[in-house]
């Protein structure tokens, strides 16, 4: 028991897919100002955040591993407006009709330990995602979204979080319109609706209400703005954020300002189960700028962001403090990070910081039962981190990326490596593979971060209609 609860709470927040860069999703939303997670491989815009919502705020260009442009940060209300119809021009109640179908397999292999089980473990699942969106009339869209998923499991774990396999993907929903008609432990189905949303266009504002992705930030590996339903950098499944239940304004200001206020559920109408966010963001020059306040499980929180260029390098930052209801002290976060493009190889790095985090290795598996870990606001157990990550452009149709993330205080290294290539102009074919480096746990004690991650493989084939 206590195996299989350390499992799911600390190799799962962790398992990951080989992005270097955040991965926009395919409905083409980027986070609300840009909080992706990790490098997706392979020339993207910054930050369009799984979900298809954009950023507000973030910039330059950063790679998917499948070589998509993914609007990760500039792109915040046309991305927006993408998710809002489906990327349709349906006008009136027949709505434009697509889709995908994806596969993946999991496999977990374990190193000897008493937090793990001792066989190697594979979970694979295959989604069908329906996207239904248009107009109703010329200042109104909507978008539907239901997904049907099944999920088989080789272990009696149930499936593992970190993953981010669509079962798992689920944020708590004000309404529950999802249904299980299998839901064994090795096998599951279910059909849920990721988006079901309706969003008003007025002069100078645009109003959203319903399920929807939702997303903050301008950086990669570590988006301290992006607090609800956060990817970790190691979720294997980023194509789509989880939608919530929340109602959003954007407000454009001018030619360039824009004001973006979210009240999302989170588990409860009260002041701890609603996330409230207002982010105030301005373009001077090539530079996006941006102050955010929010209020998360009682919390509150005080940030500022930007994205823009120094020379060739595309440069982004994002530093948030929060003011923790329990009275203990504030804790900081603050990462920094660049990148550039060499021909057909993109380079990306960064640097963060976080106060709330244990300072020795004995204190990891504690600190990974706190609030702040349990509910994703926080996935690194330490304080001190760099990440790196390189996309290599092979051919036209080819993409190989690998990263880095490394605990500099353990010091351990999370490594990993993933090729994309698109198979057809409608499928890709992914695959790819992590490994965590550094002193393994004894018994039930940590010794390293990283030392804690399992190898891992994965490959996902995707194909849309």
């Amino acid at each position: 028991m206590i195996r299989a609860g350390l499992l799911a709470l600390l190799l799962l927040p962790a398992i990951a897919r080989a992005e270097p860069l955040p991965a926009a999703n395919d409905a083409g939303e980027a986070p609300v100002d840009a909080g992706a997670p990790a490098p997706d491989a392979g020339g993207t815009e910054a930050a369009a955040n799984d979900a298809g919502e954009a950023p507000v705020g973030a910039g330059a260009p950063v790679p998917d591993a499948g070589g998509t442009e993914a609007a990760l940060g500039a792109a915040d209300a046309t991305a927006a407006e993408a998710e809002a119809d489906g990327g349709s021009t349906a006008r009136g109640l027949l709505p434009s009709v697509g889709g995908e179908v994806r596969g993946f397999f999991v496999g977990i292999f374990p190193y000897p330990s008493a937090l793990l089980p001792p066989d190697p473990m594979a979970e694979g699942a295959l989604d069908l995602r329906l996207k239904l969106g248009g107009h109703l009339g010329d200042h109104v869209k909507y978008s539907v979204q239901p997904v049907l998923e099944s999920a088989f499991i080789s272990h009696e774990l149930g499936i593992l979080p970190g993953l981010g396999l669509s079962l798992t993907a689920g944020s708590p929903q004000a309404v529950d319109l999802t249904w299980k008609p299998v839901d064994a432990p090795r096998f599951q189905a279910a059909l849920r609706f990721d988006r079901l949303l309706v969003a008003a266009e007025l002069p100078h504002l645009t109003l959203t209400v319903g399920r929807q992705p939702i997303s903050f930030g301008t950086t990669f590996f570590f988006q301290p703005e992006d607090l609800v339903a956060p990817f970790t950098p190691t979720t294997i499944d980023r194509e789509y954020k989880p939608g919530v239940d929340a109602l959003r304004a954007d407000v454009y200001l001018g030619v360039s300002g824009q004001l973006t206020a979210v009240v999302a559920y989170a588990g409860a109408w009260n002041p701890e189960g609603v996330i409230g966010m207002l982010r105030v963001g301005e373009t001077f020059d090539v530079w996006d700028v941006g102050l955010f306040a929010a209020r998360v499980r009682g919390d509150g929180v005080l940030g500022a962001d930007t994205a823009g260029s120094l020379g060739a390098w595309a440069v982004r930052s994002e530093v948030t403090v929060t003011f923790r209801a329990t009275g203990d002290s504030p804790f900081l976060r603050a990462v920094v990070g660049v990148d550039r493009q060499f021909d057909k190889v993109r380079l990306a790095g960064e640097a963060y910081l976080q106060t709330l985090g244990a300072t020795h290795p004995d204190q990891y598996l504690p600190f990974a039962l706190t609030p702040e870990v349990q509910s994703g606001e926080l996935w690194s157990l330490g304080r001190e981190y760099v990440a790196l990550s390189a996309d290599d452009e092979l051919s036209p149709i080819v993409h190989l990326a690998a990263f880095t993330v490394t605990n500099l205080a353990d010091p351990s290294f999370l490594a990993g490596a993933d090729v994309a290539w698109s198979v057809a102009d409608n499928a890709d074919l992914e695959g790819g593979l992590y490994y965590g480096l550094g002193a393994r746990p004894v018994g039930l004690e940590a010794k390293s971060e990283f030392g804690l991650y399992p190898a891992t493989a994965y490959l996902e084939m995707k194909s849309y209609f």
